[in-house]
Order: C-alpha cells, then sequence, then structure tokens
C-alpha cells in the first residue's frame, strides 16, 4: 500500500490512501503508478526525485520540493516577526520565498536574518518586494553528522563554564549559541522529509533549549558572582551519557542511561531539592534543575529514535 499526500491549501496537508497494481519490471522490479493529480500538485516532471521512506509495512512518498515557491505578506518590519515568518517558510522547505512589504524593510537587517540560515540570499531586491532562494540542496544523509555537531557544540558550552569560571567570554559563548540554532534549523529543514520526523523534531528543539539554558547560566555566574560548584561537571557527565547514547542509539544501553539519569534526578525530588538549595547558590541550584529537567526529555526522546 502507497501512502500518497498532496497539498490541496497552503497551511493544510490531505492524505488519500489509494491501490495501484504491481508490475513486473525485469526479474525483481515492482513498478507502482504515481496519481496524476499528486505529480501535477507537486510540479514534478519526467526524471525527478521523490523521497521515499519505510514507516512499517508503509512506504511514504514526498516530493523533494526544489521548485517549492512562497509568496508572503508582511505588515510587520520588526525583526522579530520577519525571523519568525523566514524561519517557517524555511522549516517547511520552500525553495523560494518573495516577501511583499508594506513599508520598504531596511536591507542590513533583513540581510542579517537571511544569513543565518544554511543556504539562504536575496536574489532580488525591488524596494517592497523581495526575493530569497535557498541554494543548499538539502542532504539527509548529513542530518546524523549535524545532530552530532550540536551535541559537540553544547558540550563545549559546558566545558568553557567549567574551565573559565568568573572569566567566561559571553559574548562567544553568544556566538557559539546562535550556531546550535543555525544548525537546529538546517536539521530541522532536511528532517522534514524523514520517517523520523516527529522524533527528530521534538529532539533538536529540546536540545536548543538546553543550549539556550546553558547561555543563561553562565550569564548569571558571570554577573552575580557564584562560586565554583561541583554541579557543573556533575551536569557535564551527565550530558555526555546522553550524548553517548544518542551515537549508539540502542534501546538498552538507551534505557540504562536513563535509569543512571533519574538517579541524578533525586537531589531534585521534593525530599531533597531543600538540601540541595541550602548547600548551593540558589541560582544555580534553579539552573541545575532547570537542565536536567530538559535533559529528561532528551534521554526519552532518544529512547524513542534507539532500535
Amino acid at each position: 500500500m502507497f501512502k500518497f499526500t498532496r497539498k490541496v491549501y497552503k497551511w493544510a496537508e490531505y492524505t488519500y490512501i489509494m491501490k495501484r497494481k504491481l508490475v513486473k519490471q525485469g526479474d525483481v522490479t515492482l513498478m507502482a503508478s504515481l496519481p496524476a493529480t499528486w505529480i501535477k500538485s507537486q510540479g514534478l516532471k519526467n526524471k525527478d526525485e521523490v523521497i521515499i521512506s519505510e514507516q512499517g509495512d508503509e512506504l511514504i512518498i514526498r516530493s523533494v520540493m526544489k521548485n517549492s515557491k512562497i509568496n508572503l505578506k508582511v505588515k510587520n518590519n520588526e525583526e522579530h516577526n520577519l525571523s519568525w515568518m523566514i524561519r517557517s517558510a524555511y522549516l517547511k522547505g520552500f525553495s523560494e520565498i518573495t516577501l511583499n512589504f508594506e513599508k520598504t524593510p531596511k536591507l542590513k537587517e533583513l540581510n542579517n536574518i537571511v544569513n543565518f540560515f544554511t543556504g539562504l540570499e536575496i536574489v532580488e531586491n525591488n524596494g517592497e518586494v523581495i526575493k530569497i532562494k535557498n541554494f543548499v540542496q538539502d542532504d539527509t544523509s548529513q542530518l546524523e553528522n549535524l545532530i552530532v555537531k550540536q551535541f559537540q557544540i553544547i558540550k563545549v558550552m559546558l566545558d568553557q563554564i567549567k574551565k573559565n569560571w568568573q572569566k567566561i567570554d559571553l559574548e562567544n559563548l553568544y556566538s557559539t549559541r546562535m550556531m546550535t540554532y543555525r544548525l537546529r534549523d538546517h536539521c530541522l529543514r532536511m528532517s522534514r522529509s524523514t520517517a523520523e520526523n516527529f522524533e527528530n523534531y521534538s529532539f533538536l528543539w529540546e536540545l536548543q533549549n538546553i543550549a539556550n539554558k546553558i547561555y543563561y547560566l553562565a550569564s548569571d555566574i558571570s554577573k552575580c558572582d557564584i562560586k565554583k560548584s561541583k554541579l557543573i561537571p556533575e551536569l557535564e557527565k551527565t550530558f555526555e551519557r546522553a550524548y553517548n547514547a544518542y551515537l549508539k542509539k540502542e534501546v538498552n544501553f538507551s534505557n540504562e542511561n536513563l535509569k543512571s539519569y533519574h538517579k541524578e534526578l533525586k537531589r531534585l525530588s521534593s525530599n531533597n531539592i531543600r538540601k540541595l538549595f541550602s548547600k548551593e547558590d540558589p541560582l544555580l541550584a534553579f539552573h541545575y534543575g532547570s537542565i536536567m529537567t530538559d535533559l529528561s526529555i532528551i534521554c526519552n526522546r532518544i529512547i524513542h529514535l534507539s532500535k
């Protein structure tokens, strides 16, 4: 059985299940035709590529969306609003984004936003109409490597806190944090066509949350004169175990990692939390608890991604 997804409206998708007869071609190959309406809606032609992924006894067929375009009306030129509009189109896999402004935007601000996303460039500027194109092909074979790189960057952030403590270079750490955003969005764009789309989506957002909270932790350590603590090396070890569990993605190993994590989490239980706050700087203890909570979600997501 084939599962064909056809776009009907701009922001909604409907799924149609239909039967197709298999036709033998050669000794072992079986062929099936694709619906003409779906081919037309995706703008596909002879020799174009499609993405095929397995989900149990189903095959999921998706178009690469290499020629997909979207037109967006921009009423609010604020940087935050523009960033989210472009990000939304980028994550959906559009290769060409046309922005129709009510007021001429500041080109420097828009360039900064566009340059943040891997592969995007402004190709046309007609004042109030600006066209953006993606020039990097989405290579899903590199998805794993990019997620591993994101883990490694977060490890570097933790290491900088441990080594430098009250001499933390916040500007440099902020730049490192923004690298994780760029990687996350690139990974989310690529993972939209994989069988593990939902698992990767929630996993990547949580991984980014950890990077954010590590930066906030570093900022408070630097500004509030917090004394050095053993909580950071312990946090580093817990993150390292999660990283190793992701590298292996073996379900038994991932389950053991979760058990080890729960032992660490005992200090955040209702019986022990007062002791932690009495022994440690309350602000540091708060950050520790917040990051450990996100690591709990990461550990559980890794189990879902494991085999």
